[in-house]
């Protein structure tokens, strides 16, 4: 919805600054395992299924830590003050 139709007057506010935050975390098997289980998505499997998952995880270790690469993207705007 835009602002106008709002009843805002659009010149009130600031235009949104967009910035993008990427960032890369290694983790072991039991510290991945822990972070996936925050998880809504993950928490909501049946339990063998997610036990069976978090299993292959910890047999893949075997191959070294994991490396998750993460990104955020943060929109703000303000109003424009006025003096």
């Amino acid at each position: 919805m835009d602002i106008e139709q709002l009843g805002w007057p659009a010149w009130r506010y600031r235009r949104a600054v967009v910035r993008r935050y990427v960032w890369e975390r290694d983790y072991t098997a039991d510290e991945y395992v822990a972070v996936l289980d925050t998880y809504s998505a993950n928490r909501l499997l049946e339990p063998e299924v997610r036990v069976a998952l978090f299993e292959r995880i910890h047999r893949r270790r075997l191959f070294g830590a994991f490396s998750v690469v993460s990104a955020v993207s943060v929109a703000t705007s303000g109003a424009l003050t006025i003096t």
